[in-house]
């Protein structure tokens, strides 16, 4: 709350600007302006940052951006839209209230999305408090912190919650061997949502089921899937009501029930720029967070765990996906902002290992201590310094990188 009492409002550093626009104007489309782009504020679009379109001649708000974000934003939109009406000023939606209820929303997903994890570490023997720890490590030394701070209306941290509850649910699976109504309902809930946020998070709710039921074979597999039939129909059916919002609102958008809001926007299956995605002064991941390099390295040391394997496995797919889109960067983005969802699976293998592999280093231990420490620190430092884009003059402008390094925290 400290850090966006100073962003305001209508500008690049608010809450519901750009992107975040997009993905928030479901809610005052739907429960202030009853669907009628005519009645929405004037000139509202570009004062937000152009996220979304309005159609004043047929009434059809326009976004490309899917429509979870704003569904698991809706408690914390009703509390701020009530508070607003109680204090009576405007309910337009766009009022301070509703820019505070979207921090409020990010930093509750997160806590819960750690919580969710650390259930999963101590369930398999670590302490509260090493869990707690490593999870803070994982926490500050990565761009998870960022998004769950400063871009706190963009996707990720919902994700990133999503898969949390995604990882806990499959190990409740993994343990119980049934499928009841209730986790039914619950997974196919989380999948749903899962795709409604970002459609490519099906790629990580696959990389989950490897990860998770890494030990199990293929047989004891299909037939904890089969049994019993009616939780899989229930399963199927609660992903297809969750997503039916979003084929009802693309109707009404486009007058198709399935379609790509993305427009000329897409993959380039052949020319990933995995260099760039990993390494660019641009947003590249191990620049801006060089704990992810060492979780990757936990991961290789490990790598006898069909857990780890598939970990290492499920990121260089998803690397290799997001290196395949047309803009590799993701825009004004820090530190490759298309991992940060992926974070729970990727890390909850070398999480797990902890306990392994931590007395084997003997007196190496501080240096890795001491290693930990400095990517934390540099982390926090580049996210304090960040001014939500790269302003390089191109995609490997090192001097404007390290202008930036050496610049003060804001």
């Amino acid at each position: 709350m400290n850090r966006h009492s100073r962003s305001g409002r209508f500008n690049y550093h608010s809450e519901i600007w750009g992107d975040k626009a997009g993905y928030y104007v479901y809610l005052p489309t739907a429960f202030i302006y009853d669907f009628n782009a005519r009645t929405f504020p004037d000139s509202i679009a570009e004062k937000t940052g152009n996220g979304f379109q309005l159609d004043t001649a047929t009434g059809v708000v326009s976004t490309k951006y899917p429509m979870g974000t704003a569904v698991m934003q809706l408690p914390f939109f009703l509390a701020a839209h009530a508070t607003t009406i109680i204090s009576g000023i405007p309910p337009d939606g766009f009022t301070v209230g509703y820019h505070k209820a979207i921090n409020v929303a990010a930093v509750v997903y997160l806590m819960l999305g750690l919580w969710l994890l650390s259930r999963i570490l101590v369930q398999h023997g670590l302490s509260e408090r090493l869990s707690a720890s490593l999870l803070l490590v994982v926490l500050v030394g990565t761009n998870l912190y960022y998004y769950a701070i400063w871009e706190t209306g963009m996707s990720h941290v919902y994700s990133f919650f999503l898969f949390s509850c995604w990882l806990y649910s499959l190990f409740w699976l993994k343990r119980k061997k049934v499928w009841t109504w209730p986790m039914a309902i619950t997974l196919g809930s989380i999948v749903g949502l899962c795709v409604m946020v970002r459609p490519t998070n099906l790629l990580g709710l696959l990389i989950g089921v490897f990860v998770v039921f890494s030990g199990v074979s293929i047989k004891t597999l299909g037939s904890t899937w089969r049994r019993p039939i009616w939780a899989k129909l229930l399963y199927l059916a609660t992903i297809a009501t969750v997503l039916l919002p979003q084929l009802v609102w693309w109707h009404w958008q486009s007058g198709q029930w399935l379609y790509y809001a993305y427009g000329d926007e897409g993959f380039n299956w052949f020319t990933p720029a995995l260099g760039s995605t990993w390494f660019s002064p641009n947003n590249g991941l191990f620049l801006y967070n060089p704990l992810w390099l060492v979780l990757l390295v936990l991961l290789f040391i490990n790598g006898k765990s069909r857990q780890a394997r598939y970990a290492l496995l499920g990121f260089f797919t998803t690397s290799y996906v997001f290196a395949c889109w047309w803009d590799w960067g993701f825009g004004c983005s820090y530190g490759a902002r298309s991992f940060v969802e992926y974070l729970p699976i990727i890390s909850l293998p070398a999480l797990l290992s902890f306990p392994k592999w931590w007395p084997k280093l003997a007196s190496l231990k501080w240096v890795f201590m001491q290693v930990v420490f400095l990517c934390v620190l540099y982390n926090l430092k580049m996210a304090h310094s960040f001014d939500q884009c790269f302003y390089g003059d191109r995609y490997w402008d090192w001097e404007a990188w390290w202008a930036w390094v050496a610049s003060p925290i804001k």
